[in-house]
Order: structure tokens, then C-alpha cells, then sequence
């Protein structure tokens, strides 16, 4: 039995040549790994993004607590025992420590019942920036212990710079315990990859 040309024709042309579905694979194939690398592309510019909003975060609350506390400083040269002002700046973990008179917002505040009058003492340990807290008749003792909050974790640099008004210049050591510089310059880096530089801030004491 013999079909019409028209009939044979166009069973001929029905289907795809395997060139054909070669093809298609590979240009599917090139846009999926578009899609892919766009949709990387926007995973990887998230994570900079949440990290570094992130770091401006830990730095706002870390300075935001050295600037109450140094802004609420209580210094007495005569009763140097309880007062005294120390401040370590060797190294990249800088130790800081003095008596202020905190407002009740400052963190911690809760915990003293109303003793507004504490020492406090920012420092660095195992790559965290430490704010520690204790009354002040408490701060010599060396048995109780001080109420420590993390203010921030993967401190790679806490740095103390001071204004010495006697020569006019930046100083990077402090050895008056009985007296406050005019203002300190902070340096806080954190260690994470997508970190953001940033240069010291001043704070007026």
C-alpha cells in the first residue's frame, strides 16, 4: 500500500535530530548556569551586606557604652583606692577601667538595684571585647567577681590613643591614675573576613 507524497513529507519532519537535541541541552544548560551564577552573585553580596550591617551594630553599641560611661566619670584624686583611673594600651587588646556614675539605661544597670556608682572596665579576652562591672566598695575585692557583658565577639583590635594637653599631642600611654585625659581616640576592627575599615574615634572625656 503506498501513502500520499504529502503524507510522507510531513511524517518526515516530525521529531528532532539528535544534533538538534544536543543543542537545546547545551543552551539550557548555559542558562541554568547563569541563574546559578546570579543567584551566587546575590547570595554572596547578602552575607557582605548582613555582615557588615552587622559589625556597624557591635560598633555602635561598643562605643555608645565608652562614651556613657567616660561622659558619667567620677574621679578623686585624694581617694585614689576606689577612683583611680587605669588605662593599658600595649598591645591589640587595650584594658581600661574607672569609676562613673551610670544611668540607668547603660547596660547591666538591672542587676545593681539602684547603684549607680560602679567601677567599670572595658577589655579584651579570647577575641571579645569584655564590659565588666562591679560597685565600687566591691571593685577591690578580689573575691567577688564583676558582672561581665560581651559587648561585642571577634574583636581583632581594641586600641586606646590620649590627648596629653601638657604636650599638645596623641600619647598611646596614660600612667596618671589620678587624672583623666581630655579626650581618647578608640580603635575598634573586628576579625571578620568582610570587616570594614574604619578610623579611631574620638570620644571627649
Amino acid at each position: 500500500m503506498r501513502f500520499p507524497l504529502s503524507h510522507q513529507r510531513r511524517s518526515r519532519t516530525r521529531g528532532f535530530t539528535m544534533v538538534e537535541v544536543l543543542i537545546a541541552i547545551g543552551i539550557f544548560s548555559m542558562v541554568m548556569a547563569a541563574i546559578y551564577s546570579t543567584w551566587s552573585a546575590v547570595l554572596r553580596s547578602a552575607r557582605v551586606g548582613v555582615a557588615r550591617a552587622g559589625e556597624v551594630q557591635r560598633t555602635r553599641v561598643a562605643l555608645r557604652a565608652l562614651q556613657e560611661s567616660l561622659a558619667a566619670a567620677v574621679l578623686y584624686a585624694d581617694n585614689a583606692k576606689y577612683y583611680s583611673f587605669f588605662a593599658d594600651s600595649s598591645g591589640d587588646g587595650a584594658l581600661l577601667s574607672f569609676v562613673a556614675r551610670l544611668p540607668e539605661s547603660f547596660p547591666g544597670s538591672g542587676v545593681f538595684e539602684g547603684e549607680r556608682l560602679r567601677r567599670v572596665t572595658f577589655s579584651t579576652e579570647k577575641g571579645q571585647l569584655l564590659l565588666m562591672q562591679s560597685p565600687i566598695l566591691e571593685a577591690t575585692s578580689k573575691l567577688e567577681k564583676p558582672y561581665t557583658i560581651v559587648l561585642a565577639p571577634q574583636v581583632k583590635k581594641f586600641a586606646l590613643d590620649f590627648f596629653d594637653a601638657r604636650k599638645g599631642e596623641w600619647v598611646a600611654d596614660w600612667f596618671y591614675t589620678n587624672q583623666m585625659p581630655r579626650m581618647m581616640r578608640v580603635a575598634l576592627s573586628f576579625t571578620d573576613k568582610n570587616a570594614i575599615g574604619k578610623e579611631p574615634v574620638t570620644i571627649r572625656t
